[in-house]
C-alpha cells in the first residue's frame, strides 16, 4: 500500500509519502523478543550542506565510529545483533529526494569518526552491508536471527546517502540516517544479505548493453547465480525471511526464480508490478528454504521506453538498475552475485571470482503452477478476525464470490471505504509455501 499528501494524483515525485504491506496469506513468525527490551543506536549524517550543483543527483558517505555513538553499557568491541532497522528523515530536507541510504563497513585505520566525502560512490577499505530505498521505512528480524553488528572488524560503520533533486535546485542541508535496535542478547543465527545484481553501477563498463529507446517492452539479459557459486555456501540449507527489489523508473517487473536440479520451485517474491516509491523489504513466512547449490535467475523487465536516446545502467538516477536482495540466515561469505557480461558472473566471497553460466536451458523450464491453499473465507480465518477483534463482514447475495474473497481478506477494512479507495486484491501464490 503507498500514500502521498500532494494536490494531484501521480506517483512520482512526492515530499510526503510512504508505504507498507501486508502479507495475507501468511504472516511472518511473531518474534519472541520485545523491540522495547533492546538499545537504540542512531546514526545521521552530521547536518551536512547540500550545495549548488548542475547535476540531480548528489552523493555523501559519512564515516562513524560506533564505539563513540554507542549508548551507555552498550559495548561495541563484542559482537551485539540488530533485531531492527528504523530510517530516520530530516524534514528540512524534504524537497528534496532521498533516493537510497545504503550500510557500509569500513576498516579501521582509514577513515576518522565523523568523515564525510562528497560525490564518492564508495570510500576505499568499505564493503556494503545493508540499504534502504525509496519507501522502505526500515524491517524487523525474526527473533532466531539478527544482523551482526560491532565486535572486530565492525566498528567503523559508512553511512552512504544519495539526494535526488528533479529541479536540480540546492542549498539545504540533511540530517538523514538509520536507527538501530539491538537485542538484549545475541541470536542463535547471525543475518546476512544475499544479492543478485543485474544491472547497476558496474554495468556501464562490463558490457550489459544500454537500453534501447522507442521500445514498448525490453528484457534485459537474463542473470544466473550458478550451481559453483552457491554450492559455496557454508550450509545445507538458508531460511529466507525477507525481500527486496531496488530498480529506478523504467523498471516495471523483476523476478528471482530458484531452479533446483532440473526444474524452477518457484519464486522468492511475488510483484506483479513494481513501483519505485514502494521499495520495501517484504517479509516472508519464515518457511521459504534455500539449498545448497540452488541456482537463482534474475529477470528484469523494463517499460515503455519513452526517452528519445538510450539510457545507462549506473548509479544516478536517471540510469536504470535491477538489483534483488534476500535476507537470510545463517549469513553467508558468498553474498553476492554480479552480472559481467552475458554468460560470465562475478561472485563475491566464492573461492575463485569469475564464473560462466548459460540460461538458454533454464528458460525453457515452467514455473510451479499457482495452486489455491486454505480458504480466506473459511470459519478458522473468521474465528482469527474474531480473535483480533475485527468485525465480521456481511456480504449481501449479489455480490459475486470473488469479490466476497477478496473482501473477506481485507475485511479488517470496512466494505465501503474498500469500495471508495477502489483497493484491489490479486491472490497470487505464496512465496513462502513451498519449501525450496
Amino acid at each position: 500500500m503507498q500514500w502521498a499528501i500532494v494536490a494531484g494524483h501521480d506517483f512520482f515525485f512526492h515530499t510526503r509519502k510512504g508505504s507498507f504491506s501486508v502479507n495475507l496469506l501468511s504472516a511472518p513468525k511473531v518474534p519472541d523478543l520485545s523491540l522495547h527490551s533492546g538499545k537504540m543506536l542512531t546514526v545521521k549524517m552530521p547536518n551536512i550542506l547540500l550545495n549548488a550543483t548542475n547535476s540531480k543527483d548528489r552523493y555523501f558517505c559519512g564515516v562513524f565510529d560506533l564505539k563513540q555513538l554507542a549508548p551507555t553499557g552498550l559495548d561495541m568491541d563484542v559482537k551485539n545483533h540488530v533485531a531492527a532497522v528504523f530510517r530516520e528523515e530530516d524534514s528540512s530536507s524534504l524537497p528534496y529526494m532521498v533516493h537510497h541510504v545504503i550500510l557500509l563497513w569500513c576498516e579501521e585505520g582509514l577513515h576518522a569518526h565523523l568523515e564525510i566525502m562528497e560525490q564518492l560512490m564508495m570510500p576505499p577499505g568499505c564493503t556494503i552491508w545493508a540499504g534502504l530505498g525509496p519507501g522502505g521505512r526500515g524491517w524487523q528480524l525474526p527473533a532466531e536471527a539478527g544482523l551482526p553488528f560491532g565486535g572486530p572488524g565492525r566498528t567503523l560503520l559508512g553511512l552512504q546517502v544519495h539526494h535526488y533533486s528533479p529541479s536540480s535546485t540546492w542549498g539545504l542541508r540533511d540530517s538523514s540516517g538509520l536507527s538501530f535496535l539491538l537485542a538484549d542478547r545475541l541470536r542463535p543465527h547471525d543475518a546476512g544479505l544475499l544479492t543478485v545484481i543485474g544491472a547497476g553501477p558496474w554495468s556501464g563498463s562490463l558490457g550489459l548493453p544500454d537500453l534501447p529507446p522507442g521500445r514498448a517492452h525490453y528484457t534485459a539479459p537474463q542473470v544466473l547465480a550458478p550451481f559453483s557459486c552457491t554450492r559455496e555456501w557454508n550450509a545445507e540449507e538458508l531460511t529466507v525471511f525477507s525481500v527486496y527489489h531496488h530498480a529506478h523508473s523504467l523498471s516495471i517487473s523483476m523476478s528471482l526464480e530458484v531452479v533446483r536440479g532440473s526444474q524452477k520451485v518457484g519464486s522468492v517474491r511475488q510483484e506483479k508490478r513494481f513501483d519505485f516509491d514502494s521499495q520495501a523489504f517484504e517479509m516472508t513466512s519464515g518457511s521459504m528454504k534455500l539449498r545448497r547449490g540452488d541456482e537463482l535467475l534474475l529477470t528484469c523487465n523494463e517499460k515503455k521506453m519513452s526517452r528519445t536516446s538510450p539510457t545507462k545502467w549506473g548509479d544516478l538516477f536517471d540510469d536504470e538498475m535491477c538489483v534483488i536482495s534476500m535476507t537470510v540466515y545463517p549469513a553467508q561469505v558468498m553474498s553476492q552475485v554480479w552480472f559481467a557480461e552475458e554468460g560470465l558472473v562475478w561472485c563475491d566471497g566464492a573461492s575463485h571470482l569469475w564464473h560462466n553460466y548459460s540460461v538458454s536451458k533454464i528458460s525453457l523450464l515452467s514455473s510451479p503452477p499457482c495452486m489455491a491453499r486454505g480458504s480466506l473465507i473459511s470459519s478458522e480465518a473468521l474465528d482469527l478476525l474474531d480473535a483480533l477483534a475485527v468485525n465480521k463482514t456481511s456480504l449481501p447475495p449479489k455480490f459475486p464470490k470473488q469479490l466476497s474473497q477478496a473482501l473477506s481478506v481485507a475485511s479488517a477494512v470496512p466494505v465501503s471505504l474498500l469500495l471508495m479507495t477502489g483497493l484491489s486484491l490479486m491472490l497470487s501464490p505464496n512465496p513462502g509455501a513451498f519449501d525450496m
